[in-house]
């Protein structure tokens, strides 16, 4: 019997789907409880006290691609599953068609009877994607499938991958209609684009992040939307979250005030489908470790 414990919503969230494609005999768990005898841990995040806790600790699987939030465990493997890149590039194609076509303006402008930037009032304020850049921060699940998606609005791509120099962010800034920041946080990539690198965009460029918040300054982002230095913004990851449910704006800077960007809450890769193939493939390396199998998305 595998003793597993899921921590987190996410983990919660994909029990039944565990259960259903599990092979070997199982009880499940969610945390806060005693991890004793905890063989597999699900989710995050996964402290160092955890850890210590758990003496029979066989497997920790992250239920996404992220682990940042997951200490270390000398000995015992640590693996990630993926499946949201899907969602996370139709989640930018849609916001860079909401921003481009400036469409929450236009529909609270005509719920008022404005008809602002309608044939039958002015000139055209909108444009279209094709021809535009789609500079991506990042080149790996997420942003090929963005540019294979963008590729059908005729977007020109053009993308930044690990161990880059400065001279090529600079090419992607300045190069930039709709800058897409979906690379992984790490030590380098941690406040990877701030003050400086916002000054390089067009006053017409866009900046969408579906990676982690920290890549983007946060007081620097803020102040290039309140003052138009960038057109426009779509941002799915936070500077803070709720805890434990509680209602709490995602930001110590004043986003939700702005017209000029679309605030989501961390919902871009989250979808019925992503927890589905997600929580198949966790199942999967259950079953693996349970025959003493190779395991796969093996991060450490």
């Amino acid at each position: 019997m595998i003793d597993i414990v899921l921590i987190g919503n996410i983990a919660r969230c994909g029990r039944e789907h565990l259960a259903r494609h599990l092979g070997a005999a199982h009880r499940l768990r969610d945390f806060p409880c005693d991890l004793a005898e905890a063989q597999v841990l699900i989710g995050s995040p996964v402290t160092a006290e955890m850890i210590a806790s758990a003496p029979k600790l066989r497997l920790i699987h992250s239920s996404g691609a992220g682990c940042e939030t997951i200490a270390e465990a000398p000995g015992v493997p640590l693996c990630n599953v993926f499946h949201h890149e899907r969602s996370m590039a139709e989640y930018i194609v849609m916001t860079m068609l909401a921003l481009d076509r400036d469409l929450f303006r236009q529909d609270r402008n005509l719920r008022a009877g404005n008809w602002e930037s309608s044939c039958v009032t002015g000139p055209p304020r909108a444009s279209e994607l094709a021809g535009r850049t789609l500079a991506l921060v990042g080149y790996g699940h997420i942003g090929r499938e963005a540019a294979r998606l963008a590729s059908a609005f005729d977007m020109r791509i053009a993308s930044l991958r690990s161990g880059h120099a400065r001279p090529e962010l600079e090419a992607l800034l300045d190069a930039a209609d709709f800058l897409v920041v979906a690379c992984p946080l790490s030590a380098g990539t941690r406040g990877l684009i701030g003050a400086a690198e916002l000054a390089r965009l067009k006053p017409s460029a866009s900046l969408i992040n579906v990676a982690r918040a920290e890549i983007v300054e946060e007081e620097a982002l803020y102040l290039a939307l309140r003052d138009r230095r960038i057109r426009s913004a779509a941002i799915d990851v936070w500077y803070q979250y709720p805890r434990k449910g509680a209602v709490r704006l995602p930001s110590r800077y004043p986003f939700h005030e702005l017209d000029n960007v679309i605030l989501t809450p961390h919902s871009s890769g989250w979808t019925e489908r992503v927890v589905a193939l997600r929580f198949r493939d966790i199942a999967a390396n259950i079953d693996r470790m349970a025959a003493g199998e190779p395991l796969e998305n093996r991060v450490r």
